[in-house]
């Protein structure tokens, strides 16, 4: 091979790109006769060592580019986060739930109140054991997994072969942090 094509892989392999075992043979069998080509190579070397420095420092481009490729970006949508009431509203209602949870458990014989419907069109049905709701107070609605013997507990009809399946139900949760209605997901 002449010089020249030499040099080419010279370059490849001072970039640290790999050569075919037969490739680097004999272009390092060049090297070790041809002063020139030896040359070359070290300069190269080097040339590469100081481009990976100058890229190393390089890395991290100024603020104000950042910043303004940033700007070009469309503004990614936030989730909301839960607050302090959204939490609270949602502990209270788990506390509640467990609570007639707990008593329907320790009273087996107990009878279900009878609810009484909130709205026909939402489907909400009034907790026997909770307060009126206002027309100005807000109400969070949490998704729940109960079983049926709770729901039966709560006041809510449910056939007897679903007492003991979990079941998605929605419950209003006052600003109180009590429960005052429920309708059934499933």
């Amino acid at each position: 091979m002449t010089c020249e094509v030499i040099r080419e892989q010279l370059i490849e392999t001072a970039r640290g790109r790999e050569l075919s075992s037969d490739l680097r043979a004999i272009v390092f069998g060049h090297v070790v006769d041809c002063p020139q080509c030896a040359e070359q190579l070290e300069l190269q070397q080097r040339l590469s060592a100081v481009f990976s420095e100058i890229a190393l420092r390089c890395a991290t481009p100024p603020k104000r580019i950042e910043d303004a490729l940033l700007r070009q970006l469309p503004v990614p949508i936030r989730k909301k986060r839960l607050g302090v009431w959204e939490w609270t509203g949602a502990g209270a209602a788990a506390a509640a739930l467990a609570i007639v949870f707990l008593w329907a458990q320790h009273h087996p014989g107990a009878t279900p109140a009878a609810p009484v419907a909130l709205s026909q069109s939402s489907g909400f049905v009034t907790l026997p054991f909770a307060e009126e709701t206002s027309a100005e107070e807000q109400t969070d609605i949490v998704r729940v997994s109960l079983s049926g013997e709770s729901l039966l507990a709560m006041g809510i009809p449910v056939s007897s072969d679903l007492l003991d399946q979990q079941i998605q139900a929605d419950v209003e949760i006052g600003m109180d942090g009590t429960a005052r209605a429920i309708r059934l997901a499933n």
